[in-house]
C-alpha cells in the first residue's frame, strides 16, 4: 500500500500524516540549583506583612538583613558576627562601586542611613517628603531610589541626600501604585517596583517614563531582586516568580524555583557578582547557587534556529519533500542533521532514522549547511520507515560551536594528601540530557552507535564500550533510560572531541558521590583516586567514570533532591 497525505491532514487508514516542527538546539542554561547551598536560622523572628523587610549581601558574601529594628550581620557561613539599632529599618542594600551599606528607615522623620564596611555610620538624610520608605536601591551612577510607600511614588537622590527625581502617584494605571513595597535597578539603569494591590511589577525608564509591566493573577508583588546581569527575582503572595531579563523590555519568560522555605518569604538579594540567591523567610535565610551550563569559553551568542518551511508528501510516492532553513545571527555555517519521531513522540522507540534521499535533494543530511539558504530534501520513507501508514513529525536540529552537553566548571581546592585540585561541573546531567545526545547522534548519522528496537549499541566496541545497551526504551512506559555504559560512551565521546581544542589538556569523567557532596558542601575534600578503565584514542591515559544517584546524599528533606543526575569532572592529563 502507498502511504499518502489526505486532503483533511488527519490520519486514516492508508494514509502517511506529516506534521512539519524545526528544534533549535537547547537555550544555554541558566537555572538554580534545586536545593540550597546554606541553610540557617535567623537570630530573630520577622512579622508576615506587605512590607519586605531587607536583604542584602556585600563582596564578602556578608548578608546583612533588616528585622524592622536593627540590622543584623552574618558571615558567608550562616554565623552571627555583629547587629546594631536601627529603629524602624525597613530594607537595606549593598552599593558594589562605594563599597557601603544603605538603610531606609521608616522613622517619625523617614531617614537613609550609610554604613562602611565597619559598620560605621557614614551620613544620614531625612526628609518629610518621605512617607514610610519600604525599599531601596542604588544604581551604578550612585544614585538612591526608594520606594515610598505611603506617597505611592519612587523618589530619587543622590549619595549625598540631594532630591533628583519622583514620579507615580495612587491609583492603577500605567505609573500609579497600590502597594510600593520594593525597588530594584537594572544594568540598563531601568527601575522596577513592585506594586501589591494592582498584583504587578512595573519597569520605568532611569527618568522615570513609563515602559511595560508584568502581572500576575491574584499574584500580590512584595519582594524584587536584581542580578549584575540583569536576572530578576521576584516574589508574591501567591508563587516565586523567575524573570529572566533576555531583553532591556522583556519581563516574560519566567521560570519558576521552589525554595522550600517553612514559612512567609520577606526578602531577597544576588551577591555581588550573581551567582548566589539569598531567599529571606520569616525564621530562615536560604542560600541558592546559580547554574551557568556553558561551556569554559563564552560560545557564539546566538542559538542556531531550523525552520521548516514546507512538508509535503508525493502523490502515489513514498517520497516527502521538505524544505528547510537554519537561522543564526553570529555563524555563517551550522550542522544540521534530520530525523522522523512516531506521533510527536521523544524516546527511542519513536525515533525513525533518515537515511535514503532521493530526487530532488540539493543538500544531503547530516552535513554543514550555511545559515539563511533555503534547502531540499526528498525523503524516501517507505525506504527507512516499513509501515503502510502512521503519523510522524520531522525534525531538523542544528548545532553551532557548543558541545553536545553543556557544562560550566568550578575548581575544589585539593587537600595535603591529593595536590591536584578537582574541576566540577555545577549542574547534574539528567536523563533527558542523554535523550538529547542519543537523538543529536542519530539525526546526525553517527557511525559509532546503532538503534535497533528502541535501545542504542556502539558499533565496533566505540571509545571501549562492547555489547551493551547504551540506552533503551521499556516499552510500557515509553522511558528512556541512558546505561551506565552509555554514560561512558557520553563522556569519553566528549573527552576525544576535545583533543584539538582548546580543552586538549583536559579528560572527563563522571563524579563520585563523595566529590559531589564536597562541592555542594563548600568544602575542601579528599580528591578520590580512580582506577583507569576506557582507552580512548589521542590520550595518554585511561578514563573511568561512576555511577551514583543524587538521592543518596539526602540530609534534610529527601523531596528537595532530584534522582537519577550525575556530574561530570575534568581531569588534568
Amino acid at each position: 500500500m502507498i502511504p499518502k497525505l489526505c486532503a483533511t491532514g488527519m490520519m486514516c487508514l492508508g494514509c502517511l500524516v506529516l506534521l512539519p516542527t524545526a528544534r533549535a538546539q537547547r537555550q544555554l542554561q541558566d537555572n538554580f540549583c534545586p536545593w540550597p547551598d546554606k541553610i540557617w536560622t535567623n537570630t530573630f523572628t520577622l512579622t508576615n506583612t506587605p512590607a519586605g523587610f531587607g536583604i542584602t549581601v556585600d563582596f564578602s558574601n556578608r548578608c546583612y538583613v533588616a528585622n524592622g529594628s536593627a540590622i543584623y550581620v552574618y558571615d558567608s557561613t550562616g554565623a552571627s558576627l555583629t547587629n546594631w539599632t536601627v529603629p524602624s529599618a525597613r530594607d537595606v542594600c549593598f552599593d558594589p562601586v562605594s563599597n557601603v551599606v544603605y538603610v531606609c528607615s521608616a522613622t517619625t522623620s523617614n531617614q537613609v542611613r550609610i554604613y562602611d564596611s565597619n559598620y560605621n555610620l557614614i551620613r544620614q538624610w531625612g526628609t518629610n517628603t518621605l512617607s514610610s520608605p519600604n525599599g531601596i536601591a542604588v544604581g551604578s551612577n550612585g544614585l538612591v531610589y526608594l520606594a515610598d510607600t505611603g506617597n505611592y511614588r519612587i523618589q530619587v537622590f543622590n549619595a549625598q541626600g540631594n532630591f533628583v527625581r519622583q514620579w507615580g502617584q495612587s491609583g492603577s494605571g500605567s505609573g500609579q501604585f497600590n502597594g510600593i513595597y520594593d525597588i530594584a535597578v537594572g544594568p540598563d539603569g531601568s527601575v522596577y517596583a513592585t506594586d501589591y494591590t494592582n498584583a504587578r511589577v512595573q519597569q520605568f525608564a532611569a527618568n522615570g517614563n513609563y515602559l511595560t509591566a508584568y502581572s500576575g493573577t491574584s499574584w500580590y508583588t512584595k519582594t524584587i531582586a536584581m542580578a549584575p546581569d540583569g536576572l530578576i527575582y521576584v516574589w508574591g503572595g501567591n508563587s516565586a516568580l523567575w524573570a529572566p531579563r533576555l531583553f532591556p523590555a522583556q519581563l516574560g519568560n519566567e521560570f519558576f524555583l521552589s525554595v522550600g522555605a517553612p514559612d512567609w518569604l520577606v526578602g531577597a538579594a544576588f551577591s555581588p557578582r550573581g551567582n548566589l540567591l539569598y531567599v529571606l523567610s520569616q525564621t530562615q535565610i536560604r542560600v541558592f547557587r546559580r547554574i551557568y551550563r556553558t561551556p569554559g569559553t563564552i560560545p557564539p551568542n546566538a542559538v542556531p534556529l531550523p525552520v521548516v518551511l514546507n512538508v509535503a508528501q508525493r502523490p502515489s510516492t513514498t517520497w516527502v519533500d521538505i524544505d528547510f532553513s537554519v537561522i543564526d545571527a553570529d555563524d555563517a555555517t551550522v550542522q544540521a542533521g534530520v530525523v522522523a519521531c512516531l506521533n510527536g513522540r521523544q524516546d527511542l522507540l519513536a525515533i525513525i532514522p533518515m537515511l535514503t534521499f532521493t530526487n530532488g535533494t540539493d543538500v544531503m543530511l547530516p552535513t554543514n549547511v550555511a545559515t539563511g539558504v533555503k534547502y531540499h530534501l526528498t525523503w524516501n520513507a517507505g525506504a527507512d520507515w516499513l509501515t503502510s501508514y502512521g503519523n510522524v513529525k520531522i525534525n531538523v536540529l542544528a548545532k553551532d560551536a557548543r558541545g553536545l552537553l553543556d557544562a560550566h566548571y568550578i575548581t575544589i581546592p585539593s587537600n595535603a594528601t591529593y595536590t591536584t585540585p578537582l574541576t566540577i561541573s555545577q549542574s547534574p546531567y539528567t536523563q533527558t540530557d542523554f535523550l538529547g545526545v542519543w537523538t543529536w547522534l542519530v539525526a546526525t548519522a553517527n557511525p559509532n552507535i546503532r538503534l535497533t528496537t528502541g535501545s542504542v549499541y556502539a558499533v565496533n566496541s566505540a571509545y571501549g564500550v562492547y555489547s551493551n545497551a547504551l540506552a533503551t526504551t521499556a516499552t510500557n512506559t515509553l522511558t528512556t533510560t541512558t546505561t551506565t555504559d552509555g554514560r561512558t560512551f557520553i563522556f569519553a565521546m566528549m573527552t576525544s572531541n576535545m583533543v584539538s581544542t582548546v580543552y586538549s589538556n583536559w579528560i572527563i569523567r563522571e563524579a563520585t558521590t563523595g566529590e559531589v557532596n564536597s562541592a555542594k558542601l563548600g568544602t575542601t575534600g579528599k580528591i578520590t583516586q580512580w582506577t583507569p578503565r576506557v582507552q580512548i584514542n589521542g590520550l595518554p591515559q585511561l578514563v573511568n567514570e561512576y555511577s551514583f544517584d543524587t538521592g543518596s546524599f539526602n540530609t534534610n528533606n529527601p523531596s528537595w533532591y532530584p534522582t537519577n543526575d550525575w556530574w561530570t569532572v575534568l581531569v588534568p592529563r
